[in-house]
């Protein structure tokens, strides 16, 4: 079972989310991508589209949170496996539109 600190973070981010669609005028069509990242990740994908937002994670929570969030989306959230330490590294749920490049 999730925290209730897990789950009130995915309403949180969720609630960003649909703040930023309704701030900057994305349509339906427009497509968004949801990652877990590792923090280098994260920063090139913040160089790449805008708005990008993030929330920050405890590793071991981020597997189950994602999986909250996804449900909750009903949109299947990519990994960003790092060969060096994938657990400890990936500590960022990134969403951003794939259709708004900086």
């Amino acid at each position: 079972m999730l925290s209730k600190e897990l789950n009130a973070q995915a309403k949180k981010f969720l609630y960003e989310l649909n703040d930023a669609r309704h701030e900057y005028s994305f349509s339906t069509s427009d497509k968004w991508a949801i990652t877990e990242c590792t923090a280098s990740k994260k920063a090139t994908i913040e160089k790449e589209f805008y708005p990008v937002l993030f929330t920050e994670c405890n590793p071991d929570d981020l597997p189950a949170f994602a999986s909250l969030v996804s449900s909750l989306l009903n949109k299947t959230i990519e990994i960003d496996v790092v060969k060096s330490n994938p657990s400890k590294d990936r500590v960022f749920l990134v969403a951003y539109c794939l259709n708004k490049k900086s």
